[in-house]
């Protein structure tokens, strides 16, 4: 039988220096909850998802690569990880003060 993406997904996230948990919330990942595997940088040298054919052909190259270096990433729940991103598009001085900003509001 062929393994999911889900599944992989899942036997990354159960790896000892993964954690099992979403980074941010530290909620375990459930059923239905997915995983998501952040990159927190990428090597140039590595095919990206794109390069694909397909989204298992990416997560099971994932998958070695995590094993391989799992310092270089980080899971997160769907929720964290498109936050993360939009965090990311603001100029970093902005960013500070975004984050000044939510800090200072109740």
């Amino acid at each position: 039988m062929t393994d999911t993406v889900l599944d992989i997904k899942r036997r990354i996230a159960a790896m000892p220096l993964m954690g099992g948990v979403c980074f941010v919330c530290e909620k375990p990942f459930k059923k239905r909850k997915s995983p998501i595997i952040h990159h927190l940088w990428y090597d140039p040298k590595k095919k990206k998802y794109s390069d694909y054919e397909s989204q298992l052909a990416y997560h099971i190259a994932l998958e070695k690569e995590v094993r391989a270096n799992p310092k270089q990433f980080m899971l997160l729940c769907n929720k964290h990880h498109q936050s993360l991103h939009r965090l990311k598009r603001f100029n970093p001085d902005n960013l500070d003060r975004l984050i000044s900003a939510v800090r200072m509001t109740r």
